[in-house]
């Protein structure tokens, strides 16, 4: 399958009630990204008093792939970079969490190669946030943060201490390695914020590692690109944490006053 992939899911909120106090269940919500390559598509979580329906699906990497092979594909069904768009299309302030999720079997993460990743925050449909944006922080498998971070290394190199291997190149299970702290949380889980009608574009180009040799033959990768949210809400997000297993031990009363996302709730 080659055509857009759209999810939507919106949990209608419930209330419970423990023995002494009083316990609340957010307003959540969560989407997947699914075919058989990773394609482009839209993970549209509102969060609002509305249900709608909710589908979860999942990608897998098969085939006859060859070393140097673009896995990714575009909104045409192209080689190139698939775009997932995190949309808020609700009437409530979202805290989202999202990632690469695999399943079982992931040896062959390990010669997935993430080329190329950029994101941009947009206020609406069409509008981007800021002139900060895009930000092309993967390029050529090399990780660029330093450029706003000032991750830099002694020698003014960039910082790509996200590559264990020390190979060159930034591969899927690098990203996935719970030594990957780049973003915040462990193994690479990013995190954001978004305004009613906001969104976050997240723009990746995946190849094949042109080393790969024979012990990646007949491999098989399955998995998804995952994105859950709440209310922008200490109490929410912690609650989101707990039971998505967010590898995170910063408090989200420490998180809603983070820079990083301050910033991004400015900007919108």
């Amino acid at each position: 399958m080659n055509k857009k992939v759209i999810i939507s899911l919106v949990l209608v909120a419930l209330m419970g009630f423990g023995t002494a106090i009083g316990t609340y269940a957010w307003f959540t919500s969560q989407a997947t990204s699914n075919d058989n390559v990773f394609t482009a598509g839209t993970l549209t979580v509102g969060l609002n008093t509305n249900e709608l329906e909710g589908v979860e699906k999942n990608f897998a990497v098969t085939g006859n792939l060859q070393p140097g092979d673009t896995i990714t594909r575009d909104a045409n069904g192209n080689a190139g970079y698939a775009k997932i768009e995190i949309v808020n299309e609700g009437n409530l302030d979202l805290f989202y969490f999202d990632n690469f999720v695999l399943k079982g079997n992931d040896k062959l993460a390990e010669a997935i190669i993430i080329k190329n990743w950029k994101n941009a925050l947009y206020e609406n449909a069409t509008t981007i946030a800021s002139d900060r944006w895009p930000d092309h922080f993967i390029q050529d498998g090399v990780f660029q943060y330093g450029h706003y971070r000032n991750d830099y290394n002694e020698d003014g190199i960039m910082d790509n201490s996200v590559d264990y291997n020390g190979d060159g190149k930034l591969s899927l299970a690098e990203w996935l390695d719970a030594r990957n702290t780049q973003m915040g949380p462990e193994k690479g889980w990013d995190f954001g914020v978004l305004k009613p009608g906001a969104k976050f574009v997240q723009e990746f180009e995946l190849v094949f590692d042109e080393a790969a040799g024979n012990e990646f033959k007949g491999a098989q990768l399955t998995g998804m690109f995952k994105a859950v949210a709440t209310q922008f809400k200490p109490a929410a997000i912690d609650d989101l944490m707990a039971k998505q297993a967010i590898p995170y031990t910063v408090p989200g009363s420490t998180i809603v006053t983070q820079q990083t996302i301050t910033d991004r709730y400015a900007e919108q």
